[in-house]
């Protein structure tokens, strides 16, 4: 559509095997910083695969929740019907990866502001950095290298993200 704008993706994070609460106000601070403007709601444009999880609407267990989340729900920032911070992503057993999920948010009058993308990191181990915050842009990529054991920190917790790359570093990415 003409005049909207990408917004920034928002990422969270779990372990697998273990759901993950989709954060509304992670995905309204990403629309709000890109366009100055507060989401009302969001509609999930595609659904994850299959082999990937399953996004559920007020999830407790496998076996209590309310619906499975559908395209053609609006879920709402603060209140409604249906509440985004009510929708949880459930990884397929043994799924590792990442998973993207298109959204549309829109204002408080129902206009298309914002195209984005929640994207769900699902990994073995959690690894977590005095220097990396979970807010910059590369927190993504090092979750998940650290994660495949390509990239690692420092013994005393940090990554140091900021650190000239040695050419025995470099040579490791490459490889």
């Amino acid at each position: 559509c003409v005049g909207e704008k990408s917004a920034n993706e928002a990422y969270m994070v779990t372990t697998k095997n273990t759901p993950v609460a989709i954060n509304a106000s992670y995905i309204n601070s990403e629309v709000s910083v890109a366009s100055s403007t507060t989401v009302s709601y969001i509609q999930f444009l595609t659904l994850p695969a299959a082999s990937e999880g399953v996004l559920y609407y007020d999830y407790k267990s496998a076996y209590s929740y309310s619906h499975l989340v559908s395209t053609d729900y609006q879920y709402a920032y603060t209140s409604g019907t249906y509440t985004i911070g009510k929708v949880s992503f459930v990884p397929t057993t043994g799924f590792t990866g990442n998973v993207a999920i298109p959204y549309a948010a829109y204002n408080v009058y129902g206009n298309l502001v914002y195209v984005g993308e929640m994207s769900i990191g699902v990994v073995n181990t959690k690894y977590s950095y005095s220097d990396v915050a979970a807010t910059a842009w590369y927190y993504k990529y090092v979750t998940e290298l650290s994660d495949a054991k390509v990239v690692n920190g420092y013994p005393n917790g940090s990554f140091k993200p900021t650190a000239n790359v040695s050419y025995g570093e470099a040579l490791k990415l490459i490889l």
